[in-house]
């Protein structure tokens, strides 16, 4: 699940980063994405992604926040690329979204032993901090 507040982050900041992706932290609890930390695109590129985030943020395990990893895709699908599912690395198993920009369909997977498994986008009202 995936607060309406956060999804709305996603696009705001993914739309502001065009032409290139754009990528962030997302802070899950209990299975629900309640927060949304932007980052900057190392790469600074419209085809792959290198998250630059701000350390702080990856304290939020210590509040009892899941980690996971969101980046946008500018021309194509909501769907993993190769160089994604290949450069998984710390991200692997973890929540993991993408937003393709061309549809603008939001969709999560987790990435494990080279494959991407889809699990459901399910929005809802709710506060996010």
């Amino acid at each position: 699940m995936i607060a309406d507040e956060v999804r709305a982050a996603l696009e705001r900041h993914a739309r502001a980063e065009e032409p290139n992706e754009a990528c962030g932290l997302l802070l899950l609890r209990g299975g629900t994405a309640e927060r949304y930390v932007a980052a900057r695109n190392a790469a600074a590129s419209p085809y792959r992604f290198e998250l630059a985030a701000d350390p702080d943020a990856l304290l939020a395990e210590d509040e009892g926040y899941e980690l996971g990893v969101f980046h946008s895709h500018t021309a194509s699908p909501a769907r993993p690329s190769r160089a994604d599912v290949e450069n998984i690395g710390l991200w692997e198993g973890r929540a993991y979204m993408i937003l393709s920009l061309r549809t603008s369909e939001l969709a999560a997977f987790r990435i494990t032993g080279g494959r991407a498994l889809a699990e459901p986008v399910v929005t809802h009202a709710g506060a996010a901090s």
